[in-house]
């Protein structure tokens, strides 16, 4: 926990840096871009994994925390919702964040819960971050890059898209491998959670970003400044979740 601690930190002090100097690696970039959002990811895993980590009632406490977080960043962004597809939209978002949510409690109460939560967490972060250190470093190097749905989020990019789901899957199988030792069963199955996290965390990113769009704002809420909302930061990670519930209860793995 201190090493993503530090790591936050170190990223925060590259973001608040003046001068910086061009880059064109993916390495560089991937430190570099948005390197606020990074950061504060970086330190919302230091806060989250611990608590998680402890018991399943503290998971519990965390989770309703973010419930009661997520209906109050809801009932602010309808009074913004004008039409009757923002308020869809707006609904269908606050289905997906409670579903993932109680999906990751669920989870955690069975064998190997926290364990698994952590596979998905690494994947999926690795994912949402070094898809856009992907894409911005092809830029840099001058490569023609192809937007992905420009009328829902103007900033992705297929190869960042591309870049961010190898990382991903190449994080999520380290972090698997890694905590194969500490878990009580191995199961073909756990590898498609992997192999599903990223592209389900797209699809719940886009799946807001398509929300905001509706809405015409750039941020679903504004609990964490500038960093944006709750649900900002979870639109992935809940719908990757669902999935890993999902594929868990199919395969009658623990559940």
């Amino acid at each position: 926990m201190m090493v993503l601690l530090l790591e936050g930190f170190l990223l925060v002090a590259l973001h608040i840096k003046k001068e910086v100097s061009p880059v064109n690696t993916i390495t560089e970039v991937a430190v570099r871009v948005k390197a606020s959002k990074s950061a504060m990811a970086v330190l919302m895993l230091a806060v989250v994994l611990p608590v998680v980590g402890l018991s399943a009632i503290g998971t519990a406490v965390l989770i309703v925390a973010l419930m009661i977080g997520v209906l109050i960043e809801v009932v602010q962004a309808r009074k913004k919702a004008k039409s009757f597809k923002a308020r869809l939209y707006l609904k269908l978002l606050l289905f997906q964040m409670i579903i993932g949510l109680l999906s990751m409690y669920y989870i955690r109460r069975i064998p190997d819960g926290f364990q698994i939560l952590v596979v998905v967490a690494a994947s999926v972060f690795i994912n949402d971050w070094l898809a856009q250190a992907t894409g911005q470093a092809l830029k840099n190097r001058g490569v023609t890059t192809h937007q992905l749905v420009p009328k829902i989020s103007p900033a992705k990019t297929v190869e960042g898209l591309i870049g961010g789901l190898l990382f991903g899957w190449a994080g999520g199988y380290i972090a698997l491998i890694s905590l194969s030792g500490t878990m009580t069963i191995s199961h073909p199955l756990l590898w498609l959670v992997v192999l599903f996290g990223p592209p389900l965390a797209v699809i719940g990113d886009l799946a807001e970003s398509a929300t905001k769009r509706s809405l015409q704002i750039k941020d679903v809420g504004t609990v964490l400044g500038k960093h944006g909302g709750l649900m900002d930061r979870i639109d992935a990670v809940t719908a990757a979740m669902i999935g890993t519930l999902l594929i868990l209860y199919l395969g009658k793995v623990y559940v």
